[in-house]
């Protein structure tokens, strides 16, 4: 093992650098659950028609708009979003390459705990943030304009804020902290 190698190993195995990367990854898994929640369960729930018998009935449009699309639900989900106006087509390219970096690091932790060179990818993270707040928007928009006390309020769609883009705040807010305080 040559002297670069050995370095790069012994900076990767350190406690600060092992804490540091769980805790990115911990991070990174729950911002990825906002955002599958924001795209799958929020477009499951524009179809749902009412519940009987226990359990929740939807509109056939639902298989016929979203589930016809693809055999993975995110991505059926998120092009259906995409038709809508809700995100882009390069957003959903970014949205399938997330739930990918996501897969690798649920199924493969200790490669970006004790492999050099195995970084989870922060840049992913911020652009799972533009996603969570965007269809977040998407979705405050429809209650809005469905909802008559919203009429005449002047309500931006900037100013508004779900409760998974505030969550997804508080986790960018821990890693901004977390590195101001690991430098």
């Amino acid at each position: 093992m040559d002297e670069i190698t050995l370095k790069g190993l012994e900076e990767k195995l350190s406690p600060t650098s092992v804490r540091k990367n769980l805790h990115n990854a911990s991070l990174f898994l729950s911002a990825y659950e906002l955002l599958k929640s924001q795209v799958i369960n929020e477009v499951r729930g524009f179809f749902l028609l009412k519940s009987k018998d226990g359990r929740l009935v939807y509109s056939e449009k639902y298989k016929e708009d979203v589930l016809d699309r693809s055999k993975s639900l995110l991505e059926a989900s998120s092009l259906w979003l995409v038709d809508r106006g809700a995100i882009t087509k390069i957003q959903v390219e970014e949205i399938l390459e997330i739930r990918e970096h996501r897969n690798a690091i649920a199924h493969k932790l200790p490669n970006y705990l004790f492999v050099p060179d195995t970084e989870i990818k922060m840049t992913l993270l911020m652009k799972t943030r533009q996603c969570i707040d965007q269809i977040g928007r998407f979705w405050a928009q429809i209650s809005i304009d469905s909802t008559p006390e919203y009429d005449n309020k002047g309500v931006k769609p900037e100013d508004i804020k779900t409760g998974a883009s505030i969550a997804i705040d508080f986790i960018m807010d821990v890693i901004e902290n977390e590195n101001i305080l690991n430098t």
